[in-house]
């Protein structure tokens, strides 16, 4: 679905995205799918359309994307420490931590 109106969200990436690795005549034929939201191994856009997310998030949602555990998880996290650039110094804490336990 291809909506250009000034302020819809298909307009709105269009005017602001950058898209990596995409067939730009493709964008231009049928215009961005705009993604809203998870479930499971789909994915939904902005206009209600649900579609397998065969590439698993590539690589990154293969728990689905409303995995209760995983999205506890983030939230504590986000509570504890939203993030810190990786400029310079420090190395943050909580992010060598996750990276040990990971091991």
């Amino acid at each position: 679905m291809k909506d250009q109106s000034p302020n819809s969200w298909e307009a709105r990436a269009d005017a602001h995205s950058f898209y990596g690795f995409t067939d730009l005549p493709t964008i231009e034929n049928r215009g961005a799918t705009v993604l809203t939201h998870g479930s499971g191994p789909y994915v939904f856009d902005v206009h209600g359309r649900q579609f397998l997310d065969a590439n698993s998030g590539l690589w990154n949602m293969v728990a689905g994307f409303d995995h209760a555990g995983l999205a506890q998880a983030a939230k504590d996290q986000y509570d504890r420490f939203p993030g810190y650039h990786a400029f310079f110094w420090p190395n943050v804490r909580s992010n060598c931590d996750a990276v040990g336990k990971a091991r």
